[in-house]
């Protein structure tokens, strides 16, 4: 195999293990939601709302406002005001935000420069 067919093949490779990392490396995690401030900020954020009858929502810019949850669902355009939605917190029985997780950051990271490690170290008689 040539030398470019074989940087090829690496780039090839490396960007088919490091794409899927990408989201691979966060995990949901419980988490707890604040009031809305009165000066109304709200940081951006899409959460994963599981509800008491085991149904889920993906809510983005999920704000606290009393007891009730307020958001647009996160799989309906934001242009769209059909995707607004308003959940009891009586309703809901956890709140899940995306996090990274350093272990699987590690993990991943690892397994990529091994794995491209590894196949420089091919011969090129075996086509690596």
């Amino acid at each position: 195999m040539s030398l470019l067919t074989r940087r090829h093949v690496m780039s090839c490779l490396l960007f088919v293990l490091s794409v899927p990392m990408a989201t691979a490396c966060t995990t949901w995690k419980h988490t707890e939601l604040a009031p809305t401030p009165a000066t109304g900020y709200v940081p951006s954020q899409t959460v994963r709302v599981t509800k008491r009858d085991g149904s889920q929502l993906m809510i983005r810019d999920a704000q606290l406002r009393g007891d009730t949850l307020h958001g647009s669902l996160a799989n309906v355009p934001s242009d769209m005001r059909l995707g607004v939605v308003a959940v009891p917190m009586a309703d809901v029985a956890d709140v899940q935000a995306r996090k990274i997780s350093v272990i699987k950051v590690l993990y991943g990271g690892s397994l990529t420069v091994l794995t491209l490690w590894a196949l420089t170290m091919l011969p090129p008689s075996l086509g690596g």
